[in-house]
This record gives C-alpha cells, sequence and structure tokens, in this order.
C-alpha cells in the first residue's frame, strides 16, 4: 500500500545536494516518487521509514521523520475529503511547500512559508484559515451590548404612534 512519508533533513547546502538526495530515494524499488528541497523529502511509496533515513545517509547526510510543521493551520469551511484535498493541493501549490497534512478542522505544512501566503492559499481555495492558536473570528462569539432598559420598557416610552387595525365590521381585532 502506498503511503507517504515527510523527512527532515539535515547536512544539505544547496539543491545539488537535495537532487543527491532524491536520485538515493528513488533508486529504491519501494519508492515511487520523492520530492525534496534542502530541509525536507516527501517520499510516497511503500518503503519503511528506517529504510529512507538509511538511504539519505548512505547519500551522506542526516534524515529523520518530521515531527513538527513548520506551519500549522486552523481551518473552517470543509465538510469532506473533496475539500481536504483541494485544500491540500492549495497549500502544496505554494512555493516552498513540500508536504501538507490537512484533516477538516486543521493543516499541518511543512516548509519554510510565511503563515499568512498560506492562509491566502486556503482563502483562494474557498476556505477559511487561522493560524493555530489564534482566535478566528469565525467562531468567536459575537459580542452584545446590554440595553439600557428592559425592550417592554423601551416599547412603553417610544414616541412613535401606535398603529392597530380595524376590521371590516370597524371593531378592533382582539390580540393575544
Amino acid at each position: 500500500m502506498l503511503q507517504t512519508t515527510v523527512l527532515a533533513l539535515n547536512g544539505l547546502s544547496c539543491m545539488n545536494c537535495a537532487k543527491r538526495v532524491k536520485t538515493a530515494l528513488e533508486s529504491r524499488e519501494d519508492v515511487h516518487h520523492a520530492e525534496v528541497n534542502v530541509h525536507y523529502a516527501k517520499v510516497t511509496g511503500e518503503a519503511e521509514t528506517k529504510a529512507l533515513i538509511d538511504a539519505v545517509q548512505q547519500a551522506g547526510y542526516q534524515a529523520q521523520e518530521a515531527q513538527e510543521p513548520d506551519v500549522e493551520l486552523q481551518l473552517s469551511g470543509l465538510s469532506c475529503g473533496h475539500c481536504t484535498e483541494t485544500t491540500r493541493k492549495a497549500l502544496e501549490a505554494v512555493p516552498g511547500v513540500i508536504a501538507a497534512e490537512v484533516t477538516l478542522d486543521s493543516a499541518k505544512v511543512y516548509g519554510k512559508v510565511d503563515a499568512q501566503t498560506l492562509i491566502e492559499a486556503v482563502e483562494q481555495a474557498g476556505y477559511h484559515a487561522t493560524l493555530q492558536g489564534a482566535q478566528s473570528p469565525k467562531t468567536e462569539p459575537l459580542t452584545h451590548s446590554a440595553p439600557s432598559q428592559p425592550e417592554y420598557q423601551a416599547a412603553a416610552s417610544s414616541t412613535i404612534p401606535a398603529v392597530t387595525k380595524t376590521t371590516p365590521t370597524g371593531k378592533k381585532p382582539f390580540l393575544r
């Protein structure tokens, strides 16, 4: 079964280093595809994480499974798998993003990118995002100021004349 593994890389200083890591990873039969930059490798295939780390080390660099994303977003407006896939693709299309893990209410983004750029990408995809931990304006309760007097008193002291309707017989209707 295909799986995607994100590795945090160390010791790479340029895209030639990244190319060496990509070549080492893709030379494995259990790797279908690898996207590599100087910070991360996103590997798709059947390979175990340990085997991928060993391949990177054999190429002369260090790697470990990525544990902490660079940016975490709170998401809203997503309701299904199509929504999460659309959002993932929008985030991964941002230059500098190597991978994004998206659920209905959050996104973990791996890559050196400004959070505001990621939020704009999510909004362009038709959804809402805020930086994880920030209060979302979409979920804050509305604040209401307390009226200075109860509603029934406000109506009683109004200067607007009350209008009553009469029935065709000329009598006022009985109101409950």
